[in-house]
Protein backbone atom coordinates (compact mmCIF):
# COMPACT_ATOMS: atom_id res chain seq x y z
CA UNK A 1 0.00 0.00 0.00
CA UNK A 2 1.57 3.44 -1.31
CA UNK A 3 1.25 6.32 1.95
CA UNK A 4 1.35 9.65 1.46
CA UNK A 5 2.37 12.70 3.60
CA UNK A 6 -0.70 15.43 2.83
CA UNK A 7 0.27 18.04 5.36
CA UNK A 8 1.51 20.90 3.43
CA UNK A 9 -0.80 20.41 0.83
CA UNK A 10 -3.70 20.82 3.15
CA UNK A 11 -2.04 24.01 4.54
CA UNK A 12 -2.39 25.33 0.73
CA UNK A 13 -6.11 24.54 0.36
CA UNK A 14 -6.98 25.92 3.81
CA UNK A 15 -5.48 29.04 2.65
CA UNK A 16 -7.86 28.73 -0.56
CA UNK A 17 -10.91 28.35 1.11
CA UNK A 18 -10.57 30.32 4.20
CA UNK A 19 -9.62 33.64 1.48
CA UNK A 20 -6.20 34.03 2.85
CA UNK A 21 -4.79 33.17 -0.65
CA UNK A 22 -5.66 33.39 -4.35
CA UNK A 23 -7.03 30.09 -6.24
CA UNK A 24 -3.92 28.08 -7.13
CA UNK A 25 -2.96 24.72 -9.57
CA UNK A 26 -3.46 21.64 -7.63
CA UNK A 27 -1.83 18.90 -8.27
CA UNK A 28 -4.65 16.77 -7.29
CA UNK A 29 -2.77 13.28 -8.76
CA UNK A 30 -1.18 12.66 -5.30
CA UNK A 31 -4.45 12.91 -3.54
CA UNK A 32 -7.21 11.24 -5.49
CA UNK A 33 -6.69 7.88 -6.53
CA UNK A 34 -8.23 7.16 -9.78
CA UNK A 35 -7.48 2.77 -9.42
CA UNK A 36 -5.32 0.37 -11.02
CA UNK A 37 -6.52 -2.15 -13.36
CA UNK A 38 -5.29 -5.35 -12.44
CA UNK A 39 -2.74 -6.00 -14.73
CA UNK A 40 9.64 32.92 21.13
CA UNK A 41 9.26 35.37 23.86
CA UNK A 42 11.27 34.32 26.92
CA UNK A 43 12.09 30.92 25.07
CA UNK A 44 8.67 30.18 26.81
CA UNK A 45 5.57 28.48 24.80
CA UNK A 46 3.44 31.05 23.83
CA UNK A 47 0.10 30.18 24.76
CA UNK A 48 1.29 29.51 27.78
CA UNK A 49 2.47 33.39 28.35
CA UNK A 50 -1.01 34.48 27.73
CA UNK A 51 -2.72 32.62 30.47
CA UNK A 52 -0.20 33.67 33.62
CA UNK A 53 -2.75 37.33 34.38
CA UNK A 54 -6.02 36.50 35.88
CA UNK A 55 -8.36 37.80 33.56
CA UNK A 56 -12.25 39.21 35.22
CA UNK A 57 -13.80 37.86 32.78
CA UNK A 58 -13.53 34.86 30.27
CA UNK A 59 -15.25 33.83 27.10
CA UNK A 60 -13.80 30.70 25.02
CA UNK A 61 -14.98 30.55 21.62
CA UNK A 62 -15.81 27.08 21.51
CA UNK A 63 -18.42 26.34 18.37
CA UNK A 64 -18.58 23.34 16.46
CA UNK A 65 -18.08 23.41 12.79
CA UNK A 66 -20.25 21.29 10.85
CA UNK A 67 -18.72 21.45 7.49
CA UNK A 68 -20.14 22.44 3.95
CA UNK A 69 -18.97 19.70 1.78
CA UNK A 70 -21.17 16.85 0.27
CA UNK A 71 -20.79 13.60 2.55
CA UNK A 72 -18.89 10.83 1.05
CA UNK A 73 -17.11 9.69 3.99
CA UNK A 74 -17.45 5.23 3.79
CA UNK A 75 -17.38 3.73 6.95
CA UNK A 76 -14.19 1.65 7.66
CA UNK A 77 -15.87 -1.27 9.26
CA UNK A 78 -18.29 -1.44 6.06
CA UNK A 79 -16.04 -0.82 3.50
CA UNK A 80 -12.63 -2.26 4.86
CA UNK A 81 -8.86 -1.35 4.28
CA UNK A 82 -8.44 -1.91 -0.09
CA UNK A 83 -11.53 -1.54 -2.63
CA UNK A 84 -11.38 -3.45 -5.40
CA UNK A 85 -14.20 -3.09 -7.95
CA UNK A 86 -15.64 -5.21 -10.59
CA UNK A 87 -17.62 -5.22 -14.01
CA UNK A 88 -18.67 -7.41 -16.82
CA UNK A 89 -18.66 -6.37 -20.37
CA UNK A 90 -22.26 -6.25 -21.52
CA UNK A 91 -23.02 -9.91 -23.41
CA UNK A 92 -23.67 -10.01 -27.02
CA UNK A 93 -27.22 -11.79 -27.88
CA UNK A 94 -27.17 -15.29 -30.43
CA UNK A 95 -29.21 -17.15 -32.47
CA UNK A 96 -31.67 -18.95 -31.02
CA UNK A 97 -31.81 -22.61 -32.08
CA UNK A 98 -34.93 -23.81 -30.80
CA UNK A 99 -36.96 -22.49 -34.37
CA UNK A 100 -34.37 -23.68 -36.44
CA UNK A 101 -33.80 -27.99 -35.56
CA UNK A 102 -32.04 -29.34 -38.20
CA UNK A 103 -33.32 -33.46 -38.04
CA UNK A 104 -30.37 -35.44 -37.85
CA UNK A 105 -28.58 -32.85 -36.25
CA UNK A 106 -27.53 -32.27 -32.18
CA UNK A 107 -27.69 -28.73 -30.70
CA UNK A 108 -24.34 -27.96 -28.71
CA UNK A 109 -25.20 -26.90 -25.23
CA UNK A 110 -21.37 -27.14 -24.01
CA UNK A 111 -19.89 -23.99 -25.71
CA UNK A 112 -17.96 -22.16 -22.66
CA UNK A 113 -18.88 -18.60 -23.11
CA UNK A 114 -17.16 -16.67 -20.38
CA UNK A 115 -18.37 -12.86 -18.87
CA UNK A 116 -15.57 -10.60 -20.01
CA UNK A 117 -14.39 -9.06 -15.84
CA UNK A 118 -12.60 -5.75 -15.63
CA UNK A 119 -11.04 -5.29 -12.17
CA UNK A 120 -9.80 -2.10 -10.63
CA UNK A 121 -7.63 -1.39 -7.47
CA UNK A 122 -7.79 1.04 -4.99
CA UNK A 123 -5.06 1.02 -2.81
CA UNK A 124 -3.54 4.59 -1.60
CA UNK A 125 -3.58 5.96 1.73
CA UNK A 126 -3.12 9.85 2.45
CA UNK A 127 -2.36 10.16 6.07
CA UNK A 128 -1.68 13.90 7.97
CA UNK A 129 -1.61 15.06 11.92
CA UNK A 130 -2.61 17.68 14.39
CA UNK A 131 -0.73 17.94 17.39
CA UNK A 132 -1.23 19.74 20.22
CA UNK A 133 0.44 19.92 23.83
CA UNK A 134 -1.29 20.79 27.08
CA UNK A 135 0.25 22.12 30.21
CA UNK A 136 -0.44 21.25 33.92
CA UNK A 137 0.67 23.65 36.41
CA UNK A 138 0.06 26.83 34.37
CA UNK A 139 -3.38 26.00 33.52
CA UNK A 140 -4.27 24.80 37.04
CA UNK A 141 -2.60 28.36 38.17
CA UNK A 142 -4.81 30.03 35.79
CA UNK A 143 -8.22 29.13 36.05
CA UNK A 144 -10.00 29.75 39.05
CA UNK A 145 -12.05 26.69 38.77
CA UNK A 146 -12.49 23.09 37.80
CA UNK A 147 -15.22 24.22 35.45
CA UNK A 148 -13.41 26.74 33.64
CA UNK A 149 -10.19 24.32 33.13
CA UNK A 150 -12.98 21.94 31.32
CA UNK A 151 -14.08 24.46 29.37
CA UNK A 152 -10.46 25.60 28.21
CA UNK A 153 -9.97 22.43 27.32
CA UNK A 154 -13.30 21.39 25.35
CA UNK A 155 -12.02 24.59 23.87
CA UNK A 156 -9.30 23.13 22.74
CA UNK A 157 -10.39 20.25 21.80
CA UNK A 158 -13.63 21.65 19.39
CA UNK A 159 -11.02 23.92 17.78
CA UNK A 160 -8.86 20.37 16.89
CA UNK A 161 -12.50 18.82 15.15
CA UNK A 162 -13.08 21.82 13.67
CA UNK A 163 -9.53 21.77 11.91
CA UNK A 164 -10.02 17.49 10.90
CA UNK A 165 -13.33 18.51 9.24
CA UNK A 166 -12.37 21.44 7.59
CA UNK A 167 -9.43 19.29 6.42
CA UNK A 168 -11.97 16.63 5.59
CA UNK A 169 -14.02 18.94 3.42
CA UNK A 170 -11.74 20.01 0.93
CA UNK A 171 -10.47 16.70 0.59
CA UNK A 172 -14.11 15.53 -0.06
CA UNK A 173 -13.97 18.73 -2.40
CA UNK A 174 -10.76 17.78 -3.92
CA UNK A 175 -12.29 14.03 -4.94
CA UNK A 176 -15.43 15.82 -6.48
CA UNK A 177 -12.91 18.46 -8.40
CA UNK A 178 -10.74 15.91 -9.85
CA UNK A 179 -13.64 13.69 -11.54
CA UNK A 180 -15.14 16.85 -12.67
CA UNK A 181 -11.73 17.96 -14.00
CA UNK A 182 -11.63 14.54 -15.55
CA UNK A 183 -14.85 14.80 -17.19
CA UNK A 184 -13.77 18.17 -18.55
CA UNK A 185 -10.17 17.00 -19.92
CA UNK A 186 -12.07 13.90 -21.50
CA UNK A 187 -15.06 15.97 -22.44
CA UNK A 188 -17.15 12.59 -21.50
CA UNK A 189 -21.00 13.69 -19.16
CA UNK A 190 -20.05 17.95 -19.75
CA UNK A 191 -23.40 19.84 -20.25
CA UNK A 192 -22.77 23.35 -21.33
CA UNK A 193 -26.43 25.18 -20.05
CA UNK A 194 -26.05 28.64 -21.02
CA UNK A 195 -25.07 27.57 -24.46
CA UNK A 196 -28.06 25.48 -24.83
CA UNK A 197 -30.41 28.14 -22.92
CA UNK A 198 -29.04 30.40 -25.38
CA UNK A 199 -29.62 28.61 -28.55
CA UNK A 200 -33.40 28.07 -27.61
CA UNK A 201 -34.57 31.05 -25.59
CA UNK A 202 -35.80 33.37 -28.59
CA UNK A 203 -34.05 36.08 -26.88
CA UNK A 204 -30.66 37.97 -26.71
CA UNK A 205 -28.25 35.65 -25.30
CA UNK A 206 -26.74 36.63 -21.52
CA UNK A 207 -23.51 36.34 -20.44
CA UNK A 208 -22.57 33.69 -17.25
CA UNK A 209 -22.70 36.79 -14.56
CA UNK A 210 -26.37 37.52 -15.82
CA UNK A 211 -27.40 33.48 -15.59
CA UNK A 212 -27.93 33.35 -11.83
CA UNK A 213 -30.36 36.58 -11.83
CA UNK A 214 -32.07 34.92 -15.05
CA UNK A 215 -35.54 33.49 -14.22
CA UNK A 216 -35.89 31.48 -17.84
CA UNK A 217 -32.19 30.46 -17.18
CA UNK A 218 -32.70 28.81 -13.65
CA UNK A 219 -35.94 27.34 -14.93
CA UNK A 220 -33.75 25.73 -17.85
CA UNK A 221 -31.23 24.34 -15.19
CA UNK A 222 -33.58 23.29 -13.38
CA UNK A 223 -34.93 21.23 -16.44
CA UNK A 224 -31.74 20.26 -17.80
CA UNK A 225 -30.74 18.37 -14.86
CA UNK A 226 -34.23 16.68 -14.46
CA UNK A 227 -33.85 15.65 -18.18
CA UNK A 228 -30.22 14.27 -17.51
CA UNK A 229 -31.44 13.00 -14.02
CA UNK A 230 -33.83 10.67 -16.10
CA UNK A 231 -31.11 9.69 -18.90
CA UNK A 232 -28.75 8.60 -16.45
CA UNK A 233 -31.21 5.44 -15.29
CA UNK A 234 -30.96 3.93 -18.63
CA UNK A 235 -28.11 1.83 -19.82
CA UNK A 236 -25.74 3.86 -21.31
CA UNK A 237 -21.69 4.59 -22.10
CA UNK A 238 -22.34 8.29 -22.65
CA UNK A 239 -22.18 9.67 -19.20
CA UNK A 240 -19.17 6.83 -18.33
CA UNK A 241 -15.12 6.94 -18.72
CA UNK A 242 -15.65 3.31 -20.08
CA UNK A 243 -13.73 0.96 -22.37
CA UNK A 244 -16.10 -0.24 -25.38
CA UNK A 245 -18.87 -2.95 -24.85
CA UNK A 246 -19.15 -1.69 -21.17
CA UNK A 247 -22.29 -0.08 -19.98
CA UNK A 248 -23.50 1.64 -16.75
CA UNK A 249 -26.85 2.79 -15.27
CA UNK A 250 -27.54 5.34 -12.23
CA UNK A 251 -30.98 4.63 -10.56
CA UNK A 252 -32.65 7.43 -9.55
CA UNK A 253 -32.26 6.84 -5.86
CA UNK A 254 -28.27 6.36 -6.55
CA UNK A 255 -28.21 9.67 -8.66
CA UNK A 256 -26.67 12.77 -6.39
CA UNK A 257 -26.70 16.56 -7.02
CA UNK A 258 -24.49 18.82 -6.46
CA UNK A 259 -24.93 22.87 -6.74
CA UNK A 260 -22.97 26.05 -6.27
CA UNK A 261 -25.22 27.59 -4.01
CA UNK A 262 -25.58 30.98 -6.03
CA UNK A 263 -27.61 28.85 -8.60
CA UNK A 264 -29.11 26.64 -6.02
CA UNK A 265 -30.08 29.41 -3.66
CA UNK A 266 -31.19 31.87 -6.94
CA UNK A 267 -33.50 28.77 -7.81
CA UNK A 268 -35.18 28.99 -4.76
CA UNK A 269 -36.03 32.12 -4.40
CA UNK A 270 -36.82 32.67 -8.22
CA UNK A 271 -38.59 29.70 -8.48
CA UNK A 272 -40.03 27.94 -5.43
CA UNK A 273 -41.52 31.38 -4.68
CA UNK A 274 -43.63 31.97 -8.13
CA UNK A 275 -45.58 29.77 -10.55
CA UNK A 276 -42.67 27.46 -11.25
CA UNK A 277 -42.77 26.19 -7.69
CA UNK A 278 -42.97 22.24 -9.13
CA UNK A 279 -39.79 22.79 -11.68
CA UNK A 280 -37.93 23.02 -8.13
CA UNK A 281 -39.48 20.46 -6.55
CA UNK A 282 -39.01 18.05 -8.91
CA UNK A 283 -35.19 18.11 -9.00
CA UNK A 284 -35.29 16.05 -5.18
CA UNK A 285 -32.36 16.42 -2.93
CA UNK A 286 -29.23 18.41 -3.45
CA UNK A 287 -26.52 19.17 -1.72
CA UNK A 288 -25.22 23.02 -1.79
CA UNK A 289 -21.62 24.37 -1.42
CA UNK A 290 -20.18 27.80 -1.69
CA UNK A 291 -17.12 26.71 -3.56
CA UNK A 292 -15.23 24.78 -5.84
CA UNK A 293 -11.66 25.02 -5.08
CA UNK A 294 -11.54 28.47 -3.17
CA UNK A 295 -13.30 31.40 -2.36
CA UNK A 296 -10.33 34.36 -3.83
CA UNK A 297 -9.05 36.88 -1.52
CA UNK A 298 -11.93 39.53 -0.35
CA UNK A 299 -15.27 39.38 -0.02
CA UNK A 300 -16.80 39.53 -3.25
CA UNK A 301 -16.62 35.78 -3.75
CA UNK A 302 -16.91 36.51 -7.84
CA UNK A 303 -17.90 34.27 -9.86
CA UNK A 304 -15.07 33.12 -11.61
CA UNK A 305 -13.33 32.46 -8.11
CA UNK A 306 -15.82 30.18 -6.79
CA UNK A 307 -17.35 28.55 -9.99
CA UNK A 308 -13.53 27.82 -10.66
CA UNK A 309 -11.43 24.65 -10.91
CA UNK A 310 -7.23 24.53 -11.12
CA UNK A 311 -5.89 21.25 -10.99
CA UNK A 312 -3.61 18.98 -12.57
CA UNK A 313 -6.10 15.64 -12.73
CA UNK A 314 -4.89 12.40 -11.04
CA UNK A 315 -5.28 9.53 -13.70
CA UNK A 316 -4.66 10.94 -16.61
CA UNK A 317 -1.17 11.02 -18.66
CA UNK A 318 -2.16 13.59 -21.06
CA UNK A 319 -4.32 16.67 -20.88
CA UNK A 320 -4.24 16.49 -17.33
CA UNK A 321 -4.01 20.48 -16.64
CA UNK A 322 -7.48 21.79 -15.93
CA UNK A 323 -8.09 25.36 -15.51
CA UNK A 324 -11.65 26.38 -15.84
CA UNK A 325 -14.76 28.33 -14.58
CA UNK A 326 -18.42 28.47 -14.48
CA UNK A 327 -19.13 25.09 -12.99
CA UNK A 328 -22.31 25.12 -12.32
CA UNK A 329 -22.62 21.20 -10.50
CA UNK A 330 -22.39 17.54 -10.60
CA UNK A 331 -24.61 15.11 -11.74
CA UNK A 332 -23.25 11.90 -10.70
CA UNK A 333 -23.61 8.08 -9.03
CA UNK A 334 -23.05 7.60 -5.69
CA UNK A 335 -20.29 5.21 -6.75
CA UNK A 336 -18.54 7.75 -8.73
CA UNK A 337 -16.29 8.56 -6.03
CA UNK A 338 -15.79 8.43 -2.12
CA UNK A 339 -13.15 8.80 0.90
CA UNK A 340 -13.01 5.05 1.99
CA UNK A 341 -11.24 3.76 5.46
CA UNK A 342 -11.61 7.32 7.22
CA UNK A 343 -9.42 6.16 10.34
CA UNK A 344 -9.35 9.36 13.23
CA UNK A 345 -7.66 8.52 16.13
CA UNK A 346 -5.60 10.05 18.98
CA UNK A 347 -2.38 9.27 20.60
CA UNK A 348 -1.49 10.88 23.73
CA UNK A 349 2.03 11.23 25.82
CA UNK A 350 3.22 12.81 28.89
CA UNK A 351 6.13 14.52 29.08
CA UNK A 352 6.84 14.20 33.19
CA UNK A 353 10.08 16.47 32.75
CA UNK A 354 8.29 19.52 31.39
CA UNK A 355 4.64 18.89 33.07
CA UNK A 356 2.53 18.69 29.67
CA UNK A 357 0.99 16.26 26.98
CA UNK A 358 1.37 15.58 23.88
CA UNK A 359 -1.79 15.02 22.08
CA UNK A 360 -1.34 13.43 18.40
CA UNK A 361 -4.39 13.70 16.28
CA UNK A 362 -3.89 10.91 13.19
CA UNK A 363 -5.91 10.87 10.00
CA UNK A 364 -6.10 8.42 7.34
CA UNK A 365 -8.02 8.76 4.37
CA UNK A 366 -8.45 6.99 0.92
CA UNK A 367 -9.78 9.29 -1.74
CA UNK A 368 -11.17 7.38 -4.62
CA UNK A 369 -12.87 8.42 -8.20
CA UNK A 370 -13.64 5.96 -10.16
CA UNK A 371 -14.51 7.76 -13.63
CA UNK A 372 -16.24 4.75 -15.33
CA UNK A 373 -19.37 5.46 -13.50
CA UNK A 374 -22.06 8.31 -14.59
CA UNK A 375 -20.87 11.56 -13.98
CA UNK A 376 -22.47 14.81 -15.52
CA UNK A 377 -21.13 18.15 -15.33
CA UNK A 378 -23.37 21.90 -16.18
CA UNK A 379 -21.37 24.21 -17.25
CA UNK A 380 -21.81 27.99 -18.18
CA UNK A 381 -20.15 28.22 -21.60
CA UNK A 382 -16.97 26.60 -23.12
CA UNK A 383 -14.66 27.67 -20.61
CA UNK A 384 -12.76 29.97 -23.34
CA UNK A 385 -12.91 33.15 -21.46
CA UNK A 386 -9.78 34.70 -19.19
CA UNK A 387 -10.68 36.85 -16.62
CA UNK A 388 -9.18 40.02 -16.22
CA UNK A 389 -9.42 41.60 -12.43
CA UNK A 390 -8.48 44.63 -10.78
CA UNK A 391 -5.64 44.48 -8.43
CA UNK A 392 -5.67 44.76 -4.88
CA UNK A 393 -5.05 47.70 -3.09
CA UNK A 394 -3.42 46.00 -0.67
CA UNK A 395 -0.75 44.60 -3.71
CA UNK A 396 2.16 45.92 -5.07
CA UNK A 397 3.32 45.81 -8.94
CA UNK A 398 6.58 47.95 -9.72
CA UNK A 399 7.47 48.81 -6.61
CA UNK A 400 3.67 51.05 -6.18
CA UNK A 401 1.28 49.68 -4.16
CA UNK A 402 -1.90 49.91 -6.17
CA UNK A 403 -3.73 51.78 -4.02
CA UNK A 404 -1.35 54.70 -5.51
CA UNK A 405 -2.23 53.75 -8.97
CA UNK A 406 -6.29 53.46 -8.94
CA UNK A 407 -9.18 53.31 -6.99
CA UNK A 408 -12.74 51.70 -6.85
CA UNK A 409 -11.63 50.18 -10.34
CA UNK A 410 -14.00 47.10 -11.28
CA UNK A 411 -14.23 44.92 -14.21
CA UNK A 412 -17.65 43.64 -15.89
CA UNK A 413 -16.48 40.40 -17.46
CA UNK A 414 -16.35 41.01 -21.62
CA UNK A 415 -18.03 44.49 -21.12
CA UNK A 416 -16.28 47.30 -19.21
CA UNK A 417 -13.59 48.22 -16.85
CA UNK A 418 -14.89 51.45 -14.50
CA UNK A 419 -12.95 52.95 -11.72
CA UNK A 420 -10.96 55.86 -11.46
CA UNK A 421 -7.10 56.10 -12.04
CA UNK A 422 -4.55 58.56 -10.65
CA UNK A 423 -2.10 60.72 -11.99
CA UNK A 424 1.42 58.99 -11.64
CA UNK A 425 4.78 61.29 -12.07
CA UNK A 426 6.90 59.63 -10.29
CA UNK A 427 8.74 56.20 -10.16
CA UNK A 428 9.75 53.22 -12.66
CA UNK A 429 6.91 53.73 -14.48
CA UNK A 430 6.54 57.62 -15.68
CA UNK A 431 10.79 57.15 -16.34
CA UNK A 432 9.97 53.95 -18.45
CA UNK A 433 6.71 55.25 -20.00
CA UNK A 434 6.15 59.15 -19.47
CA UNK A 435 3.86 60.68 -16.42
CA UNK A 436 -0.02 59.44 -16.56
CA UNK A 437 -2.46 57.18 -15.81
CA UNK A 438 -1.90 53.10 -15.37
CA UNK A 439 -4.22 50.47 -14.74
CA UNK A 440 -3.14 47.98 -12.69
CA UNK A 441 -4.92 44.53 -13.61
CA UNK A 442 -4.40 40.54 -12.81
CA UNK A 443 -5.15 37.34 -15.06
CA UNK A 444 -7.27 34.07 -14.19
CA UNK A 445 -8.55 31.09 -16.09
CA UNK A 446 -6.25 30.37 -18.65
CA UNK A 447 -7.20 27.01 -20.11
CA UNK A 448 -4.98 24.63 -19.58
CA UNK A 449 -4.31 23.87 -23.36
CA UNK A 450 -3.72 27.29 -24.24
CA UNK A 451 -0.74 28.14 -26.41
CA UNK A 452 -0.52 32.15 -26.16
CA UNK A 453 -2.34 34.84 -24.14
CA UNK A 454 -1.51 37.94 -25.11
CA UNK A 455 -3.18 41.01 -23.24
CA UNK A 456 -2.95 45.05 -23.68
CA UNK A 457 -4.99 48.18 -25.15
CA UNK A 458 -6.32 48.39 -28.68
CA UNK A 459 -5.74 50.90 -30.30
CA UNK A 460 -1.59 50.95 -29.32
CA UNK A 461 1.13 52.36 -30.99
CA UNK A 462 3.85 51.35 -28.67
CA UNK A 463 4.72 47.64 -27.27
CA UNK A 464 0.98 46.33 -28.47
CA UNK A 465 -0.37 43.06 -26.65
CA UNK A 466 1.90 41.20 -24.55
CA UNK A 467 2.31 37.52 -23.84
CA UNK A 468 1.85 36.60 -20.07
CA UNK A 469 1.42 32.77 -20.36
CA UNK A 470 4.75 32.11 -18.91
CA UNK A 471 4.53 35.05 -16.70
CA UNK A 472 4.43 33.39 -13.42
CA UNK A 473 2.73 36.41 -11.47
CA UNK A 474 -0.34 37.05 -14.25
CA UNK A 475 -0.03 40.66 -13.99
CA UNK A 476 0.48 43.96 -15.22
CA UNK A 477 0.21 47.68 -15.32
CA UNK A 478 -1.36 49.56 -18.67
CA UNK A 479 -1.07 53.17 -19.35
CA UNK A 480 -4.16 54.64 -20.66
CA UNK A 481 -3.62 57.88 -22.66
CA UNK A 482 -7.58 57.97 -23.95
CA UNK A 483 -10.47 56.07 -22.48
CA UNK A 484 -12.87 56.91 -24.86
CA UNK A 485 -11.17 55.34 -27.93
CA UNK A 486 -9.38 52.78 -26.46
CA UNK A 487 -10.52 49.15 -25.39
CA UNK A 488 -8.70 46.22 -23.35
CA UNK A 489 -7.52 43.37 -25.03
CA UNK A 490 -7.33 39.53 -24.41
CA UNK A 491 -6.36 37.31 -27.01
CA UNK A 492 -6.06 33.63 -26.36
CA UNK A 493 -5.24 30.86 -29.30
CA UNK A 494 -6.15 27.24 -28.42
CA UNK A 495 -5.52 24.94 -31.39
CA UNK A 496 -4.83 27.20 -33.77
CA UNK A 497 -7.73 29.26 -33.27
CA UNK A 498 -7.81 32.67 -31.83
CA UNK A 499 -10.71 33.83 -28.85
CA UNK A 500 -10.42 37.64 -28.31
CA UNK A 501 -11.78 39.65 -25.69
CA UNK A 502 -12.63 43.50 -25.36
CA UNK A 503 -13.75 45.91 -22.71
CA UNK A 504 -14.75 49.31 -23.01
CA UNK A 505 -12.61 51.58 -20.86
CA UNK A 506 -14.63 54.80 -21.44
CA UNK A 507 -15.94 54.79 -17.91
CA UNK A 508 -12.32 55.21 -16.36
CA UNK A 509 -11.90 58.52 -14.66
CA UNK A 510 -8.34 59.33 -15.63
CA UNK A 511 -7.18 62.12 -13.37
CA UNK A 512 -5.17 64.98 -14.32
CA UNK A 513 -1.80 66.17 -13.53
CA UNK A 514 -2.16 68.35 -10.55
CA UNK A 515 -2.14 72.29 -11.13
CA UNK A 516 -1.36 71.70 -14.56
CA UNK A 517 -3.14 72.26 -17.60
CA UNK A 518 -4.17 68.79 -19.62
CA UNK A 519 -1.67 67.72 -21.96
CA UNK A 520 -2.10 65.53 -25.06
CA UNK A 521 -1.09 61.84 -23.92
CA UNK A 522 1.93 60.13 -25.69
CA UNK A 523 1.32 56.73 -27.71
CA UNK A 524 -0.52 53.87 -25.80
CA UNK A 525 1.28 51.40 -24.13
CA UNK A 526 1.43 48.08 -22.22
CA UNK A 527 3.80 46.95 -19.38
CA UNK A 528 4.86 43.27 -18.37
CA UNK A 529 4.00 42.56 -14.83
CA UNK A 530 7.04 43.43 -12.38
CA UNK A 531 6.96 42.58 -8.51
Amino acid sequence: MEVKQIHDFLSTVYGEVTGKTDVVKEDLSNIVDVGKELLSQNNREPYVNSLLNLIGRWVFVDRPYEGQAPNILRDSWEWGSIMSKSRTKDLEPTSNPTWDLTPGESVDQFVYNPPTVQTTLYNTMNTWEIDVSFVDRQLRQSMDSAAMLDSFLGMIQTQTTNTEVTYLDELIMRCYNNLIGHRLARNVGVVDVLASYNAISGKDPITAEEAPYNVDFLRHLAFTILIYKNRMRKKTQNFGDLDDGYTTFTPGKFAHLVLLDVFSEAMKIYLQSDTYHDEMLKIGAYDMISNWQGTGTGAEYRLPDISGIDIKVSGLTTGSDVSRHGIIGILHDRDALGIINEDRRVEVARNSRGEYWNNFYKVDTREFNDVAENAIVFVLGGGIDVYALPMLPTETIWDYRVSELQSGVSVARNDAITGTLKYVSTGALPARWGAGNFLALKFKNIPGNATSCKVGLDPSQSSGLVEIIDDPDRNGTFKITDADTQKFVIETTINGSVYRQEYDLSGLVCEAAPNTEVEEAPAASSTRSKK
